[in-house]
């Protein structure tokens, strides 16, 4: 990880590109899998838990969504969602 920081040390998604591409198929599936049980328990503790309890925050609220679907956009494109989505546009 630290020689692909070093070749492109300003260039995140070169390095999220370059590590994805020298995973296995089946550590990319079992990282995506990670990734959605995640953003599940992300979701399950900033936004149903305080909702249930009566100690409704919007701020929370805001920041358990957006790390949710960060988390839940990141394991999509892990398992090659968005190449696939530009290829049945064409």
């Amino acid at each position: 990880m630290s020689a692909l920081l070093e070749k492109n040390p300003g260039q995140c998604t070169a390095c999220y590109s370059r590590l994805s591409l020298n995973m296995t198929p089946r550590q990319r599936e079992s990282a995506a899998k990670f990734l959605y049980d995640l953003a599940k328990g992300v979701a399950l503790l900033t936004v149903l838990s305080p909702w249930v309890r009566g100690q409704e925050s919007w701020l929370v609220l805001i920041f358990g969504v957006v790390g949710t679907l960060s988390i839940f956009l990141w394991a999509y494109r892990l398992e090659g969602g968005l190449e696939e989505d530009k290829n049945d546009n064409v």
